[in-house]
C-alpha cells in the first residue's frame, strides 16, 4: 500500500470520541485488507499500530487509505486457476524489512501464500499467474540482530502456514502437492540448498534455519528457489513503495 511515512511525533492526539472512530474506521478497513486487499495491508498494519495513541496525522492517514480503496478497487485473483492439481504447487512468497524506523525497530514480516503451477523455472510474474489463498503483514515480536534474522522469522512464519494449507488440501483432495518458497535472500538459501555456509551464532536464528532445513529434509516435495529482489512480491506487504500516490487522496475530495 504506497502510504506518505514520516510520522510527526508534534502532532495532536485525538479527543475520545475521535479515537473511538478512528479505531472503528481501522478494524473495518483490517478486516477488508485481510479478507481481499493486499494493497492494502502495508498500510493498514501501519496505521493500527496508532490506536493506542491516534494523531490527527493518523486520522488523515485511514481516511486516504478508506478514499484509495473506494476509487481504486483491486481484482486479486482467487480460484481461476485452469490448472489439474496434480500440476499445482503451494507458492510462498516471503519477505522481511529489517529494523525500519518507524516501527520502533523491530522488523517487518511479510508473505503470500497461494495456488499456482509447480513449474519451478521461474518465478510467477504477477499475481495474475496465481490464485491467493493467504497473506500477512505482521511486525515481529522482538528486534532482529541482522537481516538474516529478520529473514528467518519470516520464512519460518510463513513456512509453516504452508505446510498448514498444504494438510488442508491434502485432506479434501487426497493429493500432497508440492510447496515452493521463493526468497531474495541469498544468504539463507545458499546457507539451506548448499549448507557450506555456517549456522548463525544465535539461538533463535539457528533454530529457525534448522526447522527450515528439517522441514525440506523430511517433508515431501518442499523446495526453495532464489529469486531477485524486483520479483519479490511479498515486498509490498514489508516496504511503503510509490508514497507520493497516496498524496493526493485528500479527505476533502
Amino acid at each position: 500500500m504506497p502510504i506518505p511515512f514520516q510520522w510527526h511525533e508534534d502532532q495532536v492526539i485525538l479527543d475520545q470520541p475521535q479515537i473511538t472512530m478512528f479505531r472503528s474506521k481501522t478494524g473495518s478497513l483490517m478486516w477488508v485488507a485481510y479478507a481481499a486487499r493486499p494493497d492494502l495491508v502495508y498500510g493498514v498494519g501501519a496505521v493500527s499500530r496508532k490506536a493506542k495513541a491516534p494523531t490527527v496525522q493518523a486520522m488523515d492517514i485511514v481516511d486516504r487509505i478508506a478514499k484509495f480503496a473506494s476509487d481504486k478497487p483491486a481484482h486479486i485473483p482467487l480460484g481461476h486457476l485452469n490448472l489439474p492439481m496434480d500440476k499445482m504447487a503451494v507458492i510462498v512468497f516471503c519477505d522481511a524489512s529489517w529494523a525500519p524506523k518507524c516501527e520502533d525497530y523491530k522488523s517487518l514480516s511479510g508473505w503470500f501464500i497461494a495456488l499456482g503451477s509447480k513449474d519451478m523455472s521461474k518465478p510467477p510474474q504477477s499475481l495474475e499467474d496465481i490464485s491467493l489463498i493467504s497473506w500477512k503483514s505482521k511486525l515481529q515480536g522482538k528486534a532482529a540482530q541482522s537481516s538474516m534474522a529478520a529473514e528467518l522469522s519470516s520464512m519460518d512464519s510463513a513456512l509453516a502456514q504452508a505446510l498448514w494449507i498444504r494438510d488442508i488440501i491434502a485432506e479434501l483432495t487426497g493429493m500432497s502437492i508440492p510447496i515452493i518458497i521463493w526468497t531474495d535472500a541469498k544468504d539463507i538459501f545458499e546457507s539451506v540448498m548448499t549448507r557450506r555456509k555456517k549456522d548463525p551464532k544465535r539461538r533463535s536464528e539457528r533454530l529457525s534455519m534448522h526447522f527450515i532445513r528439517d522441514t525440506m529434509d523430511t517433508e515431501p516435495n518442499v523446495y526453495m528457489k532464489h529469486c531477485f529482489d524486483a520479483q519479490q512480491m511479498a515486498d509490498e506487504l514489508t516496504k511503503s513503495k510509490l508514497a507520493s500516490n497516496l498524496v493526493v487522496y485528500t479527505t476533502h475530495a
